[in-house]
């Protein structure tokens, strides 16, 4: 009778360490929104909601493959864009994964987007989603062996807002960063202008400053763009989620349309650091 107690303890022992220890086993993924200023005054904001948010391991998986993980979130959320910008996020979701693997695909799911533009605030405009694939990421973040990581979701509303032929569409520019991973650029910039990084000598002036691309959009080549805001009575702007590295920076002044002279070249941004940058317009 006593061995078999003793050997019912010792898989209940057993057993009671396995759960406990099971908790390791995982490593938290979490996924915030964010975006980069839109960059024109007819538009105030831009309204999103998501049905469904799903991850891949895989970099190849199809839409219709089974290994696709649901990231659980609030279908019934619905986020102004416009108003997560300089380093601004919003939390979507989070979600358990093996450690030590990659995440390398992200996916929206029947994402639905209304504008609302200055001049009437009072009225929600459907946006039409221009591709076909809808909204994805394909790039490769590794999930740590223990603790967390967060992905950053830049929808950056700039580059995939278009206005044509009496509606607004929307072709996706997403990107993604991982935040411990990510540095920024911040400092102070006079009121009415609007600055982009570009990664080191990717900038190309007659290309940029032209008519843009195919949709009109300029700075297309552009990783992120910020407006500055008033903070205690001074100008200041953030070009946040950088990925590490060394970026340009190109002033625009938005009452002209015209590129300022005052660039800035070979900004060194390092993970989890600001690099400060004052920005001077010349005269």
């Amino acid at each position: 009778m006593k061995s078999w107690k003793l050997a019912v303890g010792a898989a209940l022992a057993a057993l009671a360490l396995a759960s406990c220890s099971s908790g390791s086993d995982t490593a938290t993924v979490s996924f915030e929104l964010t975006d980069a200023p839109v960059g024109t005054q007819d538009v105030q904001s831009v309204f999103v909601k998501f049905g469904g948010l799903e991850i891949n391991e895989s970099g190849t998986a199809a839409e219709g493959d089974g290994s696709w993980i649901e990231v659980p979130i609030d279908a019934e959320a619905e986020y102004d864009l416009l108003s997560l910008t300089s380093g601004v996020t919003a939390l979507l979701g989070e979600v358990p994964l093996a450690p030590a693997t990659q995440v390398n695909q992200i996916r929206f799911l029947d994402p639905e987007i209304a504008i609302v533009e200055t001049a009437d605030p009072a009225t929600r405009i459907p946006c039409v989603l221009a591709s076909a694939t809808g909204l994805k990421i394909v790039n490769a973040f590794a999930v740590p062996s223990t603790g967390s990581i967060t992905l950053t979701v830049d929808f950056d509303v700039r580059k995939s807002l278009v206005y044509t032929s009496g509606e607004y569409r929307m072709k996706p520019a997403l990107r993604a960063v991982a935040e411990g991973e990510a540095g920024a650029i911040a400092g102070e910039l006079a009121e009415g202008y609007a600055v982009y990084a570009y990664k080191d000598g990717s900038y190309d002036a007659a290309a940029e400053e032209a008519d843009g691309d195919a949709d009109g959009i300029l700075f297309e080549n552009s990783v992120t763009g910020a407006t500055p805001h008033d903070v205690s009575g001074v100008f200041r702007y953030m070009l946040a989620f950088l990925e590490p590295g060394t970026y340009d920076l190109v002033v625009l002044n938005l009452g002209t349309a015209a590129v300022d002279s005052s660039t800035y070249a070979d900004i060194a941004v390092e993970s989890g650091a600001t690099t400060h940058q004052d920005i001077a317009i010349l005269p």
